[in-house]
């Protein structure tokens, strides 16, 4: 996975909490690696600097990177000086007045919208790994990883968004017509039952069934883990309110 040069959607939800000012965000995304060579990722591997998730903290700010989708490769390439690029897409997105809310950007979202628009792409069946897709969450401090990739409802309307994008080329009476249709709303149906926290159900799972599903990353922050970064995540609220959310067409 190269620059993100393909579709990148940016959701922006008072769910990841609202900041005073940018600074602390800011601050964080400073942190964060820069230049223009890949560095090769790895899940639940020894070495921190290249472990997947990765997390950077700053006061009340944290900057989450993960991947999203059914299927996670074992090891991935990506580019420090994008996703950088990807925060500070975030923060100037979200994080303004008057709001100065959190959000997050979905990147490289045409391997999945492509497989979600073919006639094989069925929910139900194993996902290639080349779909996963990375996320950048710009948050309040967090007691562990938010994965917007596979909970946050937001992502159940945008892949849905595709697939109706595609189901319109064809006549009333395709059959893969219907059959994208059918599979864009079952998305859209899934969207009203996901929550970010809580009793999470990922947008790939049938609408009523399925419990959380985690992911080897997706452990609580531990107290070496924290110490390691500088800083612990602060437990934040729970709020039951229905959140304002909004996406944004990146590309």
């Amino acid at each position: 996975m190269g620059a993100f040069s393909g579709v990148n959607r940016v959701a922006c939800s008072e769910f990841y909490g609202v900041q005073k000012s940018p600074r602390d965000c800011m601050a964080a995304i400073r942190q964060m690696p820069s230049g223009e060579v890949p560095i090769t990722y790895t899940f639940n591997g020894y070495d921190r600097a290249t472990r997947l998730p990765q997390y950077y903290q700053s006061g009340d700010c944290m900057v989450q990177i993960e991947l999203g989708g059914p299927e996670l490769p074992a090891t991935i390439d990506l580019i420090p000086k994008d996703l950088k690029s990807m925060a500070t897409g975030v923060l100037e997105t979200c994080t303004k007045k008057p709001s100065y809310i959190g959000g997050f950007l979905a990147g490289d979202l045409d391997p999945i919208r492509q497989w979600l628009s073919s006639e094989q792409g069925d929910l139900d069946r194993a996902f290639p790994p080349s779909t996963a897709f990375p996320t950048i969450s710009v948050t309040t401090s967090q007691p562990d990883y938010i994965s917007p990739g596979d909970y946050d409802p937001s992502m159940a309307r945008m892949l849905a968004e595709f697939i109706f994008e595609t189901a319109r080329r064809y006549s009333p009476t395709s059959e893969l017509g219907d059959l994208l249709r059918q599979r864009a709303i079952r998305l859209v149906r899934k969207e009203g039952e996901m929550q970010p926290r809580g009793k999470r159900v990922p947008w790939w799972v049938a609408p009523g069934q399925g419990l959380s599903l985690l992911r080897p990353g997706e452990a609580a922050l531990n107290a070496t883990e924290i110490a390691e970064g500088g800083g612990g995540g602060g437990q934040t609220a729970r709020r039951t309110k229905r959140r304002k959310r909004v996406v944004v067409d990146q590309g």
